[in-house]
């Protein structure tokens, strides 16, 4: 892992010790989101840049960690319960708050790196601990941050965490319990499976506000929770410490040499006591949030995978439909175009995380996947109800990979075999994507439908070709599924793409480009396909640290 690059030795702000920079903290506009968090985001940036011995930064960090996590709490609700495409305005709040995690992982990384670079993890265990403890806390709030925006996970983000344990387990210092009041005392240990355990939780079928309560109560329930050196096998989840995974359901990895377990029996045990009411405990979970957890957290041998359940289910068919409402009911003009800061003062600029829109235009709700620019606005609307529509239908059966549901024959011409599906259930936070794999008739008035789950979240882009502004096509990307090893993967109508082609993603929060790699599956609807990411040379900003004062300038005027 690259560290920042140090300078000097002093701090324009405040001492190096805890008295001075409370004091300095201390005198911060707490009432004023904006001037506290643009003073704290520059006193961060500055320290990381600093060349300052290990008990300086930490001590300086430990001060200033309760300020800027206090910030953090203040910026939440302006990103929770967003649409799932981000407007650039909440886009620029969330990018806001994981630079403030990333600043204090990196600078606890640093701290780590000092005293391992002098061989004093003997003398100065407790520091050490501590600063393990605290990398990992910050990266694991970075995680759940992905999680509750149904974003993929932050590049390299479980190579550094497991960094962290394997420090931890070379210095024994997993059973050292760290006082820490943002996010709850834990062992070094717990901390470190926090963020696996929540992983292996789905958290992508959760609601935001069942997250934000596992997460809390992570530090606690981890307790029950140990990571097995020998027999890995015999554990629920397993993962490669020297890797850069999360762990996954050992049933579905064919080579586990190197490999670690996670043994939740324990742990499955007091969450089953908490249902069945024999523990009267104030940590006590909810109980649908309990049910949920005894499921992900069990292996999938000891499951009934399919069983009959009555359940009311919304669904949309095709491609066009279940791209508007993944979208949050947002039409294909409002996805192609970056929003404007407030009222039009941004004018078209791009985000810092992007550097390339389409060209503004005006996109129809076409049900064909490419999209016909030359149909008339006025017959665009007309069309949208028609187009646009969801169902209510009942299911059958479910299954951890899909569903069979009764459907009315009477909208029969709806559906085919290969099609396109949203799916949402009640309580769910957001649409997942399916498809239609079988159709039998059961009577004259109903069908049987088996439907296989693509991805429980998904977000809704306009794509096009890196070097043509047309032809543009509605796209899903389709989040990563980490504990059934199912990595992101980009969905498309089933037109001439071929593997290797490289695409631009566009929706109002920025751009991004990405290539096709190797094409999963398809239908003559649809085509799955791996993808990687692709960094240009002049878009350095999308990897190395911005001037704070460019890149969040507007940001703090609107706060």
């Amino acid at each position: 892992m690259k560290l920042r690059r140090r300078g000097q030795s002093n701090h324009s702000q405040f001492e190096l010790n805890a008295s001075s920079v409370t004091a300095w903290a201390n005198k911060l506009p707490r009432a004023n989101l904006a001037e506290s968090s643009k003073q704290l985001y520059k006193t961060l940036d500055e320290l990381s840049n600093l060349d300052c011995s290990f008990r300086q930064r930490l001590e300086t960090l430990e001060a200033l960690r309760p300020s800027i996590h206090l910030i953090l709490q203040g910026l939440q609700p302006r990103y929770l319960n967003a649409s799932i495409v981000l407007p650039e305005k909440t886009a620029a709040v969330v990018r806001l708050c994981n630079r403030f995690n990333n600043y204090l992982a990196d600078n606890y990384r640093q701290a780590v790196e000092d005293i391992l670079s002098h061989s004093w993890t003997s003398r100065f265990r407790q520091s050490l601990a501590l600063a393990v403890h605290r990398e990992l806390t910050e990266r694991s709030v970075l995680l759940l941050r992905s999680y509750l925006l149904y974003q993929s996970e932050q590049p390299n983000c479980w190579e550094q965490l497991h960094r962290c344990y394997q420090i931890s387990r070379k210095h024994k210092l997993n059973p050292i319990r760290v006082d820490d009041p943002c996010h709850g005392s834990c062992t070094v240990e717990q901390a470190y499976l926090r963020p696996m355990l929540f992983v292996g939780a789905h958290p992508y079928q959760m609601s935001q506000q069942a997250q934000l309560t596992l997460h809390e109560t992570l530090h606690q329930l981890s307790s029950n929770a140990r990571i097995q050196t020998s027999d890995p096998r015999k554990c629920c989840f397993i993962f490669n410490p020297q890797g850069n995974q999360p762990p996954i359901y050992q049933e579905l990895c064919e080579d586990s040499e190197g490999f670690l377990g996670i043994n939740t029996s324990d742990l499955i045990e007091v969450i089953s006591e908490q249902v069945r009411g024999g523990k009267n405990d104030d940590n006590k979970l909810p109980p649908q949030l309990s049910s949920k957890l005894l499921e992900a957290w069990s292996s999938i041998s000891d499951r009934e995978d399919r069983h009959a359940e009555r359940r009311n289910l919304e669904l949309t068919v095709g491609l066009s439909s279940t791209h508007f409402f993944v979208a949050g009911e947002q039409p294909l003009e409002a996805i192609s175009q970056p929003l404007s800061y407030d009222n039009g003062d941004r004018k078209g600029r791009s985000s810092p995380a992007t550097k390339t829109h389409p060209q503004k235009s005006t996109l129809s709700t076409n049900p064909v996947e490419e999209i016909d620019y030359s149909e008339p606005q006025k017959q665009n609307k007309k069309n949208k109800s028609n187009i646009n529509r969801h169902f209510t239908v009942e299911t059958v059966n479910v299954s951890r990979r899909g569903y069979y549901i009764a459907w009315p024959a009477t909208e029969s011409t709806q559906l085919r075999t290969g099609e396109v599906l949203g799916l949402r259930e009640g309580d769910a936070p957001c649409w997942s994507v399916g498809c239609v794999r079988w159709i039998k008739k059961h009577s004259e008035e109903e069908l049987q439908v088996g439907i296989e789950i693509l991805s429980h979240a998904a977000e809704s882009y306009v794509a096009r070709l890196l070097d043509q502004e047309q032809p543009t096509y509605r796209a899903l990307l389709l989040g990563a599924e980490s504990t059934l090893g199912t990595p992101s993967r980009l969905l498309l109508p089933n037109i001439s793409m071929s593997e290797g082609s490289e695409l631009v993603l566009t929706q109002p929060a920025g751009s991004f480009c990405l290539q096709l790699k190797q094409q999963l599956s398809s239908t003559r609807d649809f085509a799955v396909y791996e993808y990687d990411a692709i960094v240009k040379e002049n878009d350095e900003g999308l990897v190395q640290e911005d001037s704070a004062n460019e890149e969040f300038s507007e940001l703090w005027e609107s706060l």
